[in-house]
């Protein structure tokens, strides 16, 4: 749990956050792994199914805590990443040229950003990132477990 909470709050540093699904969540992952095992010295070696548990264990904890960290920064500051960057997403949206679906999608968009900046908080907003972070981070989080898995019974094996 100290690995998910440590690698939420990296991935929340705005120069960190851009290196969040490919180093720190795996990175996160591992750590706990090692942590693991150091506290457990009777511990023998980790199987596939317990790297597969460790990284859905830690890939959940890392996104809800992320997104958690985000709706309060949200609240605080009655503004984010999303808000920031909606006009660019509107322009984006529009070149794609997909007709009247993405008129629908801007509204949608507009209503979570006043809703943001209104009043701190969208519900939409916090579900779409809840879900998404969730989606995103047990997927890089298991090639994680899996390379910590060979790293940390290798050492066993060599007795480091």
């Amino acid at each position: 749990m100290v690995a998910a909470y440590a690698g939420a709050v990296l991935i929340t540093v705005p120069g960190l956050k851009n290196f969040g699904c490919c180093l720190i969540v795996p990175a996160t992952v591992a750590g706990a792994m090692y942590f693991y095992k150091r506290l457990n010295p009777g511990f023998n070696s980790f199987t596939l199914k317990d790297a597969l548990k460790f990284s859905l264990l830690t890939g959940s904890l890392v996104a809800i805590t992320r997104s958690l960290i985000d709706i309060v920064l949200s609240f605080i500051f009655r503004s984010n990443d999303f808000t920031v960057t909606l006009p660019e997403m509107e322009k984006v949206l529009r070149e794609m040229a997909l007709g009247n679906t993405v008129e629908e999608a801007i509204k949608l968009l507009r209503v979570m950003a006043s809703d943001i900046e209104n009043s701190g908080f969208s519900f939409l907003y916090s579900f779409f990132s809840i879900a998404g972070n969730l989606i995103l981070d047990i997927i890089f989080a298991i090639p994680g477990g899996l390379f910590a898995r060979n790293i940390l019974n290798k050492r066993q094996d060599l007795g480091i």
